[in-house]
């Protein structure tokens, strides 16, 4: 095999140029690529950091309101529970138990005086039947009198049951209601402690 022969140094030197200059292209092409990506990343974290400051803000605004509606909540919660100690002490302070325990014993009272009476009316029928199976008997107009006096008395003791009924019944419903609004107040005053969900 022949020897090659020498190349010539100044076609060497330019190949030596031109391999320079390509190699100059290529690290200006990579650094330009290397800017690109870094801006393009600079622009990328620029978009999110900007997305983070507004979802921030609107956490901001959200817990700001939060906050409010949690102190309407608490005042509101104070003041059913003022309004409900207000109503329990009155409910369990008021008359109305005792007052309908009185009307009880009373209804009870005139309901024996009537028996009471009824019985009387029955001996004096009796009597009067004697009366006026053998004689004119003296006692016979006295005995109609008493009878009219009991009856009058048992008409006047029914009556007043009747209108005490009526009281108790009005006074126990009155209760009633008292009752219920003190459940609800209960109730509203259980579900309005519970804090509110915070939107995640």
């Amino acid at each position: 095999m022949s020897p090659k022969p020498p190349k010539d140094p100044v076609l060497l030197q330019q190949q030596v140029i031109y391999f320079k200059s390509e190699l100059a292209k290529f690290k200006n092409k990579v650094k330009h690529y290397q800017n690109d990506y870094h801006y393009s990343l600079i622009e990328e974290l620029k978009e999110k950091n900007s997305k983070l400051i507004e979802e921030t803000r609107m956490k901001e605004n959200q817990i700001d309101r939060l906050k409010i509606e949690g102190e309407q909540l608490a005042n509101e919660n104070s003041e059913l529970k003022k309004e409900l100690t207000e109503m329990n002490e009155q409910f369990h302070s008021s008359d109305l138990h005792h007052e309908i325990d009185e009307l009880n014993k009373e209804n009870e009272h005139l309901k024996l005086l009537n028996e009471q009476l009824k019985k009387k009316l029955t001996m004096l029928e009796q009597l009067k039947d004697t009366d006026s199976s053998t004689s004119q008997s003296p006692h016979l107009q006295q005995i109609e009198k008493q009878m009219d006096d009991v009856l009058e008395k048992s008409f006047a003791y029914e009556e007043q049951l009747d209108s005490k009924m009526i009281l108790i019944q009005f006074l126990e419903g009155k209760l009633e209601e008292l009752s219920e609004e003190i459940n609800q107040l209960t109730t509203s005053e259980d579900e309005d402690i519970s804090p509110p969900k915070e939107n995640s």
